[in-house]
């Protein structure tokens, strides 16, 4: 049962982070209307 639940959250964790860390960076160019 952990390593069921250490497996999905690997696997959340790997799809997530690279969306995340790309959706960091387009808003931060919309953001950066304002001095940044």
């Amino acid at each position: 049962m952990a390593a069921e639940w250490a497996s999905r959250f690997w696997l959340w964790a790997t799809l997530l982070i690279p969306a995340a860390a790309v959706y960091e960076d387009q808003v931060g160019k919309f953001d950066c209307v304002a001095p940044c």
